[in-house]
């Protein structure tokens, strides 16, 4: 919280996003004390910060828990061994949730098509697994 608190005083930071359970949470509580806009990473929890939250970036394990399940079940886990599991847009592991009514409706529909190109694989983000 001390260092999101002197990022936005030093530095007029304007948009936060923190990563790492209690990190995140002392990061979200200076924000909003603050009144500086918030990102929230790995989950969804509108109540936190409902008014100035402006996405939510949400990693759904059981994605990877299910495939690693499937693959442990049939074998091919033990064979092949040394697979690494990634959430990504494209298996639905990440999925962005726009917050609250704080993103103007064009920004929304232009977001939203930015996803449904990434997930179709019209533009190239860069992430190799």
């Amino acid at each position: 919280k001390m260092a999101t608190t002197a990022l936005i005083e030093e530095h007029g930071v304007d948009v936060v996003k923190a990563m790492g359970d209690g990190v995140q949470l002392g990061a979200i509580s200076a924000a909003k004390e603050k009144g500086v806009y918030a990102m929230m990473s790995g989950t969804y929890h509108p109540e936190i910060y409902p008014e100035g939250m402006l996405m939510y970036e949400v990693w759904h394990w059981e994605i990877v828990f299910e495939e690693w399940y499937n693959d442990y079940v049939t074998g091919k886990l033990e064979k092949e061994g040394g697979k690494v599991y990634w959430l990504s847009l494209e298996n639905g592991g990440l999925e962005i949730i726009l917050g609250g009514g704080l993103v103007p409706p064009e920004l929304q529909k232009e977001i939203q098509t930015l996803i449904e190109k990434i997930k179709a694989g019209e533009i190239d983000t860069g992430f190799k697994p």
